[in-house]
């Protein structure tokens, strides 16, 4: 699936083509016109990553398309950005790549119309990636074949004109310049929303979350180190993201956290700008801001780039989490094995508390005391499950068990596979989206943990590979598990 929202920063007639394709083949697509390059960086970055997409052309006012293109993609909010030129020759494609831009689209080619039935993921020709495709890119580089023609004529540009565009809805007039500083005004909380096909852009609205939405959450804590939580909840992430969910990933362990390295990312999403943020909306927007995009459906907020910082964040963990289950399918939380006060907020707000462990001496006494120091926090006994990572397929381990089951009688047991030396050569390179993508223990039992913990919380995505996932856990619970109640 692709973001149902499309910023467009080109020339009258070129965005009036894509606008009209766009909404015929999905007819929940809003469409927003930009004029300039500064307004549609401003625009996304008001975006949570991921949830909105660019198309860049050229007539765009300030800057270069490809200069453009890039620095969105550099913003790393757009779920997908598309570059549209005539003619691009091999340098711009190779230059298109090498910034991350997902798609450019040849102007002066014929693109076939894409059936209405195809829906937006269908690549027609004419449109072709930038660069050349990589195992577990797909995500990150498809994105939609729209139909595009030159030199619309007057029609084209009166069709244009009827758009939204940015300077059409409720916004202070400087939403065109320059990234505002910190205290700009903010317009009235009761403007309304525009009609059909546009949006509200205010920063108030942006920053607003939809009412009564709140999706699950699940953080993943240890009393100890090493036993594999980043891991786990990157490779969680990744699975759910292809399962069709707009996963939310956040770092708690806000000084040493790793889990950017593991996704891939060269830095992390830096959450130093909280620390400064004033309760309300100026803070749910430094929210929004702080996060950077992973794939298509993923997106990770955290830890801090300085370490020395962790601590000045550490009293907006839980408005952080709340903005973004309030704007996601799932909410994840790696955390770290000292537990202060962002991690305790975690706890007491997550749906499901999920303790890691493995086998080595020490486990069982670990684990209870991160159970505990849980129950003391008032989390019910009945939310925690206690994972075993780095399991053994063909050891049964019942005496283990039971003596770990003592204070946590009520949780659940849940089983991840040891993956070996490939599982830890990958998440060491950053390459946790191609460890997701294959096929190997390690993976098809986490599939099956998480499935189970999606089915219990009511949120199992309506998607083939998570039901097969599912069917794998109660499989596996018949031999394997071999007590009936950890697949109950």
């Amino acid at each position: 699936m692709t973001a149902n929202r499309w910023y467009l920063c080109a020339d009258a007639s070129m965005a009036s083509d894509v606008a009209r394709a766009l909404m015929v083949h999905d007819a929940e697509t809003e469409v927003i016109c930009v004029p300039s390059a500064q307004g549609l960086r401003k625009a996304l970055l008001g975006e949570c990553p991921g949830l909105a997409s660019a198309l860049v052309g050229e007539g765009c006012e300030g800057m270069d398309p490809i200069n453009l293109a890039a620095a969105v993609a550099a913003d790393a909010h757009a779920a997908q950005v598309v570059l549209a030129c005539s003619g691009p020759s091999g340098s711009l494609r190779s230059r298109a790549a090498r910034a991350g831009v997902g798609l450019v689209v040849d102007l002066q080619g014929h693109t076939p119309p894409v059936p209405p039935e195809t829906g937006l993921n269908q690549r027609a020709g004419g449109c072709r990636p930038a660069g050349p495709s990589t195992a577990g890119a797909g995500e990150r580089g498809d994105v939609a074949a729209v139909e595009v023609r030159p030199g619309a004529g007057a029609a084209a540009k009166a069709s244009c004109e009827a758009l939204p565009s940015l300077d059409d809805l409720d916004e202070p007039d400087g939403i065109a310049g320059d990234l505002p500083a910190k205290g700009n005004g903010r317009p009235a909380e009761g403007a309304t929303r525009p009609q059909t096909g546009a949006t509200d852009l205010s920063p108030a609205a942006m920053t607003r979350p939809p009412k009564g939405r709140h999706a699950p959450m699940l953080a993943f804590v240890s009393g100890r180190g090493g036993v594999g939580k980043t891991a786990i909840v990157a490779t969680s992430a990744l699975l759910a993201a292809s399962w069709g969910m707009r996963v939310a990933v956040v770092d708690l362990d806000l000084a040493f956290g790793n889990l950017f390295g593991v996704l891939g990312m060269s830095a992390p999403a830096d959450l130093s700008p909280l620390s400064g943020a004033v309760a309300g909306a100026a803070q749910t927007e430094a929210i929004v801001r702080c996060g950077r995009k992973v794939c298509e459906k993923v997106a990770l907020w955290g830890p801090c780039e300085h370490a020395e910082l962790a601590e000045t964040v550490q009293p907006h963990a839980a408005t952080l989490l709340s903005v973004l289950s309030a704007r996601y399918d799932l909410v994840l939380v790696d955390t770290s094995t000292t537990w202060g006060d962002a991690i305790a907020q975690a706890v007491q707000t997550c749906d499901r508390l999920v303790i890691v462990g493995d086998q080595r001496a020490g486990a069982v006494s670990s684990l209870a005391r991160a159970g505990n120091l849980a129950v003391r926090l008032g989390v019910a006994r009945t939310r925690i499950m206690r994972l075993m990572n780095r399991c053994d397929p063909r050891h049964r381990d019942e005496g283990f068990l039971a003596r770990a089951d003592v204070g946590l009688e009520c949780a659940r047991n849940l089983r991840v596979v040891d993956g070996g030396d490939e599982v830890a050569e990958l998440l060491s390179a950053g390459l946790a989206q191609e460890l997701s993508a294959l096929e190997c223990d390690f993976t098809d039992s986490l599939a099956t943990a998480l499935a189970q913990m999606l089915s219990e919380l009511g949120c199992l995505p309506d998607d083939p590979r998570a039901a097969r996932a599912l069917e794998g856990r109660r499989r596996l619970s018949r031999g394997l598990f071999g007590r009936g109640r950890e697949a109950s």
